[in-house]
């Protein structure tokens, strides 16, 4: 478990995959740029079962705040690209714009740059989404460009803002097991 000041992030038990399920499943539960494929629960589950959603190449770890599932934080190892690229997300609208993606992202952050064999984090994100960009740019992320009409998304192509966190630039590295 990793310990912020607000929160905690933690991997996935088995106990929370029927609610986990029913927030990436949820087409309203995914918010408005979340993929829209559709997932059995049993191709979700044996995916728990087989990894526990953690390895070298992906992984989920939970936000929650006084023992309350909030969100959640994962990464994709790129294959032709030497970073990793992290997704975030809020399950509840009452819990955005407080802050509390912020803290789990630089967290998040610190923790892969501890642990996984990585120079780059990378986020790539839809269509201007102002929340998520702020999130970004306060968890330290840098602005790099657009990837103009690059994310299919409900029938349509959008723009993705990239933004990276280099080893170097990361300032809560040691922090995570001092």
């Amino acid at each position: 478990m990793l310990k912020g000041n607000n929160l905690h992030l933690r991997t996935v038990k088995e106990k929370d995959l029927e609610k986990l399920y029913s927030y990436f499943d949820s087409i309203h539960m995914r918010g408005e740029f979340l993929s829209s494929d559709l997932l059995s629960f049993h191709r979700f589950g044996l995916e728990f079962q087989q990894t526990g959603f953690w390895s070298d190449g992906k992984g989920i770890l939970l936000v929650e705040m006084r023992e309350q599932l909030i969100g959640a934080l994962w990464f994709e190892r790129q294959s032709f690209l030497d970073c990793l690229d992290l997704h975030f997300y809020i399950f509840h609208a009452e819990h955005r714009g407080r802050g509390l993606m912020t803290e789990a992202l630089s967290l998040f952050s610190s923790y892969l740059f501890a642990t996984k064999k990585t120079e780059r984090l990378q986020l790539s994100i839809p269509d201007y989404s102002k929340a998520a960009l702020r999130v970004a740019q306060k968890s330290g992320f840098k602005f790099e460009g657009i990837a103009r009409s690059s994310f299919f998304h409900r029938g349509k192509y959008l723009d993705l803002c990239i933004y990276s966190q280099l080893r170097s630039e990361c300032l809560d590295i040691n922090k995570i097991f001092g």
